[in-house]
């Protein structure tokens, strides 16, 4: 029942950044106070900015698997990314140290 407005209403970061954790970044990308820098229908990749967890917003990118899950669903994951990302494509190619006009996968796994 922990609310982000009690995780960054903590006074020390590292408490708001496991708390923020603990609920869950489904919660924190539905809260008001996550900026949604873009995002992507075909991938349904997710690029967003949260404020208050640092002294400097956080940015992260949701991705999803495209391995099916046993009970048939596909698992959400949410990668931290450097704040001066604009693109979903953008930030999903810095985590394979690409550039954006270099990412161009021809199969996902």
């Amino acid at each position: 029942s922990l609310t982000l407005n009690e995780v960054l209403s903590n006074s020390n970061a590292e408490v708001r950044y496991v708390g923020m954790k603990i609920i869950g970044f489904d919660k924190v990308l539905g809260d008001k106070r996550t900026k949604i820098v873009d995002s992507c229908d075909n991938t349904g990749m997710i690029l967003f900015e949260i404020d208050g967890i640092f002294d400097e917003p956080v940015m992260y990118l949701k991705v999803i698997n495209s391995t099916e899950e046993p009970d048939g669903t596909f698992k959400n994951y949410y990668l931290c990314v450097p704040p001066e990302m604009k693109t979903c494509k953008q930030a999903v190619a810095w985590t394979f140290k690409l550039d954006e006009n270099e990412y161009a996968p021809s199969q996902e796994t």
